[in-house]
């Protein structure tokens, strides 16, 4: 029974990416206090990941006022379906599929990995182009709300990038990393977005969020994940997650309409009063 024991508990820690010592009675203890330690740890980040972006949002109310307010807050209106698009659907299916290969072991899995990442890349900058191309053309509603959804794409192309990485943390069960990732953009944000929106208005928040979204992503290719390179994505490949990946993200969809779809019509109706109803 204790050898069933054992070879249970390495099956658990090769999966999870724990190295296995020879001696597993020895040894379990310490990786099991370190497995609930680092959960701990990524709860406290993510925890104050969520304060710092209300916090964000309660500052910016009172630099920028409820007339710009709204124009900034179009931003987040855009930014969970444009990355659901730009995307194309394909990180719930990736993250299942990596989980399975890394925790297996799979050398494949980094191959696979790195083509999403291509897919991601061509997919996202594609889909980003063409928006804000139709947005230019269209300019809908005034001239504020034309560049508040213009500057948008440029923040759902970084955010596309950004979350495509945190499916790779999360599959390698990296979890201080992904909650430090999470918490350093949700504190760069709030201090980034103040100074500039004091100074730029809804602009200057709107840059400052690219621009920290730039930084975070960088740190993260530079230091969290250095060996994840893109590569050309296979057409088969490739198709098999866009096919398995959409009809997962209908829920995704449904949520992110009940949440924002009457955010929605304010902005498009009345643009300069969506700092209030927001």
């Amino acid at each position: 029974m204790d050898g069933y024991r054992r070879r249970v508990v390495d099956a658990i820690d090769q999966e999870a990416g724990t190295p296995v010592a020879a001696d597993s009675r020895s040894t379990t203890p310490r990786t099991a206090r370190q497995r609930f330690g680092a959960s701990a740890l990524y709860g406290v980040l993510m925890l104050a990941a969520s304060i710092l972006g209300l916090a964000k949002m309660v500052v910016l109310a009172k630099v920028l006022g409820a007339t710009e307010l709204g124009y900034y807050g179009l931003v987040p209106i855009v930014l969970p379906l444009g990355t659901l698009v730009c995307t194309l659907g394909i990180l719930a299916p990736l993250g299942v599929e990596l989980s399975i290969g890394f925790g297996a072991g799979d050398p494949a899995a980094r191959g696979l990995r790195d083509r999403a990442l291509g897919l991601v890349l061509v997919g996202s900058t594609t889909v980003a182009a063409v928006s804000l191309i139709a947005i230019l053309l269209t300019s809908p509603g005034d001239s504020a709300t034309t560049t508040a959804l213009a500057l948008s794409m440029f923040t759902v192309l970084m955010n596309s990038v950004f979350e495509f990485y945190l499916v790779v943390l999360r599959a390698r069960v990296r979890l201080v990393a992904l909650g430090a990732a999470y918490c350093a953009r949700s504190a760069f944000a709030l201090a980034a977005t103040a100074a500039a929106a004091s100074a730029y208005g809804y602009r200057g928040a709107i840059l400052a969020e690219i621009a920290v979204l730039v930084l975070i992503v960088a740190c993260v290719v530079r230091v969290l994940e250095p060996a994840t390179h893109p590569r050309l994505p296979l057409r088969g490949e490739a198709s098999r997650l866009v096919r398995v990946g959409i009809p997962l993200s209908f829920s995704s969809l449904l949520l992110i309409i009940v949440v924002f779809a009457d955010r929605a019509f304010v902005a498009t109706r009345l643009p300069d009063q969506l700092g209030q109803y927001t």
